[in-house]
């Protein structure tokens, strides 16, 4: 717990000089990059045009089955990180960092459906690091760009008051190991 509130309090409180509003707004901004909703209306989208581009001949039957593969594993992959980490948010009721006094203890609320309770594991971290995986395989070359993309993105997480620092680490572990 005096991990976690000494590195939210650290953001919180982190003068950004003149640029404080841009800065923030940044966080803001690529906070929204680890919500899921993006990236299943890509995938879907992907596979129609997969299937489109098969049915008029611009893509072999070998690599449309490639393609049509990848996109059910990742389709599949993002829901169950998403599934299991909405599984945990409820049954452990980990209370948001902006919802409550840090000088008072952590509170938890299991089994709610309240979501000022539902810090632990971070959602967003979760689906950027999935995401960051399955681009992985797609883009190996590109790993080390997409992990620190990655990264960024879920630490914005708490930059915004949204998570801890533990909220998102576990975010990330859900992703590594349902993947």
């Amino acid at each position: 717990n005096k991990l976690d509130v000494g590195i939210y309090s650290y953001f919180s409180q982190l003068n950004y000089g003149s640029n404080a509003q841009y800065f923030k707004n940044f966080f803001i901004k690529i906070t929204e990059l680890g919500d899921s909703l993006w990236f299943f209306l890509i995938l879907f989208s992907m596979s129609l045009v997969f299937l489109f581009a098969k049915k008029i001949n611009l893509i072999s039957v070998r690599k449309y089955t490639y393609l049509k593969n990848f996109s059910i594993f990742s389709i599949i992959y993002m829901i169950s990180t998403g599934v299991l980490t909405q599984i945990i948010k409820h049954l452990i009721g980990r209370t948001r960092p902006n919802h409550i006094n840090l000088d008072d203890v952590v509170y938890f609320n299991f089994f709610t459906t309240d979501s000022s309770f539902h810090s632990f594991p971070s959602g967003h971290s979760s689906t950027i690091i999935a995401v960051v995986l399955i681009l992985c395989l797609a883009l190996p070359s590109l790993r080390f760009f997409l992990f620190i993309s990655g990264s960024i993105i879920a630490i914005s997480r708490m930059v915004v008051g949204a998570h801890y620092f533990t909220d998102i680490i576990a975010g990330a572990l859900i992703a590594l190991i349902t993947y």
